[in-house]
């Protein structure tokens, strides 16, 4: 084993666990817990000491579920292959089940955009543009007064201004 390179621990408590584990065969030491027991029905008495048991136990329930699972792989001598296509065919339901939902929601707005289009275009559009069009005439008409007005004023001051006779210089 001249190959093989020493290994290097994090910390010190990786060291001693794997130390541990080499002397056990494998097998987790008694003396390390990783988390506590519960508590027995008669030492709890508020709702918040059983609500703490109760995430204990669901905690320790998950944690043992895992480890059944991963001793079941580590027993059935299962390939990386065998555990990715186990979990695709796990997923794969409820990605079916996803892509349906985004489908049906892409349909309701995609829905919602039409209804609002086809409003947009018949009922609101031909309004929109007489008035447009009004508009225009309107400030059409208005530019065609201030300008009548401006010559108007024009006019009267011509009118009203004495004939200055120009002077030559001669």
């Amino acid at each position: 084993m001249t190959g093989l390179r020493p290994i290097r621990y994090r910390t010190e408590l990786m060291k001693k666990e794997c130390g541990t584990l080499a002397a056990n065969g494998g097998q987790r030491s008694s003396t390390i817990q990783l988390r506590p027991l519960p508590k027995e029905a008669s030492e709890l008495s508020t709702e918040e000491e059983w609500m703490a048991e109760i995430r204990l136990a669901r905690a320790l329930y998950e944690e043992e579920r895992q480890r059944s699972m991963i001793l079941e792989i580590q027993k059935s001598e299962i390939t990386a292959k065998q555990w990715k296509a186990h979990i695709a065919n796990l997923l794969e339901p409820l990605e079916t089940e996803m892509k349906q939902l985004a489908r049906q929601s892409k349909e309701e707005v995609d829905d919602i955009n039409i209804a609002r289009e086809q409003h947009q275009t018949k009922d609101v559009g031909p309004v929109l543009t007489k008035l447009n069009a009004k508009y225009h005439e309107l400030v059409h008409k208005k530019f065609q007064l201030q300008l009548a007005s401006s010559k108007l004023e024009g006019e009267i001051r011509s009118r009203e201004e004495p004939d200055v006779p120009v002077k030559s210089d001669d």
